[in-house]
């Protein structure tokens, strides 16, 4: 399991835990965060790719960096600690349907990253669903999940899918829709991926 310390304007980070059951209880398995100690991360998610080279994909705040992104560090064969730097896969403000988003609570503005998951599909293209903020010029201008492709199948990319890549959209009437869909059920068993 991993798991977040801190609030938000505070250096959080994300660490992982372990149990011998789903229920619990759980232990610090990587005593401490296992992204930068000096970064405000969030959301983190694991992954393992082909090699066998066990990734975690986490987002770095936009409330630190104005311009959140997307980044993966390599982690240990023991999930303890992180063994390399992170690798930037994206940026929101790169990404022509993001658009500003304003927090109240901090009474900051920025380009949010959220919600990363990575997985590759049974044709063996690495897929990145990822959230933010939309253009109403291009989207429905709320909240938006999206996909992003690995163009090498790797996970430090180049990840492509711009415009063209919103899976999901929620409008200000909280009514969904979109070019895709998704169904879940303990894992995402369909994804209608287009690109133009």
């Amino acid at each position: 399991m991993l798991t977040e310390s801190g609030g938000i304007g505070e250096k959080r980070g994300t660490g992982i835990l372990v149990a011998d059951r789903p229920q619990g209880p759980y232990r610090d398995h990587s005593r401490g965060p296992v992204t930068p100690r000096d970064w405000e991360c969030l959301d983190g998610t694991f992954y393992q790719d082909e090699d066998g080279q066990n990734w975690l994909v986490f987002c770095q705040e936009w409330t630190e960096i104005e311009d959140g992104t997307l980044n993966a560090v390599p982690l240990s064969a023991d999930l303890t600690r992180s063994i390399g730097e992170p690798v930037e896969l994206v940026r929101a403000s790169s990404m022509d349907w993001v658009r500003p988003f304003h927090d109240p609570r901090t009474r900051q503005s920025g380009y949010l990253t959220d919600a990363p998951c990575v997985f590759r599909t049974p044709a063996g293209t690495l897929l990145l669903l990822w959230s933010s903020y939309s253009n109403p010029h291009t989207h429905h201008g709320g909240y938006t999940v999206a996909v992003l492709k690995s163009e090498t199948g790797k996970m430090t990319g180049p990840w492509m899918g711009n415009g063209n890549c919103a899976a999901i959209s929620r409008t200000p009437r909280t009514e969904w829709s979109g070019r895709g869909f998704i169904r879940l059920r303990y894992r995402v068993s369909q994804l209608n991926y287009q690109q133009k």
